[in-house]
């Protein structure tokens, strides 16, 4: 297996909505800044978001410059977005245990989606500020699955790998010994003879 090329990542500005029954009627919703790169799907509450109400936060942003493509090896990308996800205040720093690895989807709306993830069942529901971004997000978050997929069987394959090897060399190991003992038996019977 080659090298991973990760795709493109994005840190794009969303509302983290609760999920469930008790979770919708005893928590709110708050802003927060997602970010999908390398395989990982994190988010935490920005500075810059603080004063922003999550139900009217469509109306009081300028949603074209809520969002960020940015490249793993050009993180000087960030530089200059208002929402940067390395700023020393962001708070409340979350990342999805385990990555996209195994990640399904449930759309509520155009804008509204519940990611779980398979090494991380806790659902996460995000409404996006846009058709678009939530577009871009899933599609973003399907190309950095199947990255997360073929770097965990790679992973795996290696594993096995190394087992099997490790298992072929003590097998082939107790073959030479019990052919050892064999001779061994051989000779005794032999010298007993004469």
């Amino acid at each position: 297996m080659g090298e991973i090329v990760w795709p493109p990542c994005v840190s794009l500005i969303g509302v983290s909505k609760a999920t469930g029954f008790f979770g919708s009627v005893f928590s709110s919703s708050s802003m927060k800044v997602f970010s999908v790169s390398g395989g990982q799907l994190q988010y935490s509450n920005h500075p810059a978001l603080k004063s922003i109400n999550a139900s009217t936060a469509a109306e009081k942003l300028n949603v074209a410059d809520t969002s960020r493509s940015w490249d793993l090896k050009k993180l000087t990308d960030l530089d200059g977005f208002e929402y940067d996800p390395r700023d020393a205040g962001c708070t409340g720093h979350v990342s999805v245990q385990g990555g996209l690895y195994g990640a399904t989807f449930q759309s509520h709306s155009d804008t509204d989606v519940t990611i779980v993830c398979e090494l991380d069942p806790t659902p996460l529901r995000i409404q996006f500020l846009s058709e678009e971004h939530c577009a871009a997000f899933l599609a973003l978050v399907n190309l950095h699955k199947d990255c997360c997929t073929r770097k965990f069987q790679g992973q795996l394959g290696k594993e096995v790998e190394a087992v099997t090897s490790k298992d072929k060399a003590a097998k082939e190991a107790k073959e030479k010994e019990a052919e050892e003992k064999d001779c061994a038996v051989e000779g005794e019977a032999t010298v007993a003879q004469e």
